[in-house]
Parts: structure tokens; sequence; C-alpha cells
């Protein structure tokens, strides 16, 4: 997964703040065009296991009021934390899981 600003990060593990989507390449209009809808200030981050793995990316699009600063970075990494932890306890629990062989 490379396309757009989430297979970006998640390829590479940079961390990504936009004020305008539509002006960086990496940016990929293509859920725009199917929903109308228009994407302008992204904040897009990766989840990553206590190993350095990234195991998932978490975005944030069309902040309210200004631009995503580099406190919201501060914010959306601390739910991130606890995003990640509840991906690799489900990861740790389904490869127990007889059901999940």
């Amino acid at each position: 997964m490379t396309d757009g600003i989430v297979g970006h990060v998640a390829s590479t593990g940079e961390e990504v703040i936009l004020s305008d989507a539509y002006t960086d390449d990496r940016f990929s209009p293509m859920v725009d065009e199917m929903t109308g809808y228009k994407t302008q200030s992204v904040l897009c981050l990766p989840l990553k296991a206590d190993d350095g793995r990234i195991i998932g990316v978490t975005q944030m699009i069309n902040k309210r009021e200004g631009h995503f600063l580099e406190e919201d970075k501060i914010l959306l990494k601390v739910g991130g934390v606890e995003k990640r932890h509840f991906f690799e306890i489900r990861t740790r629990l389904s490869l127990r899981s007889p059901r999940a062989r």
C-alpha cells in the first residue's frame, strides 16, 4: 500500500502535516472524487509497535479551525498509543485462537 498520504506514511513511517492536500503530489483525490468531499488539511501518523514495526496509520482531515499544528500531532500520537495497544492485543489473541488457524 503506497497510494496517497496514508500509503506514503505506511510505507515510510514519515509523519505528514499538510495545510492544502491538493498541492502535495502524494495526495490522491480518488476518495474525494467518489464521495464529493473536499479534503483540505491532513495530519497523518504511523502507528508503530513497541519494536518499531508500522502496524497501521491514523489520519485526521480538515481541522475545523486553522491548520494542523505540532500540538495536534502530539494529541493524535497519544490517541495512537491507545490504538496501537488495541491492535497488538487483538493480534496476540487472534494468534492464540484455534479459529485463526
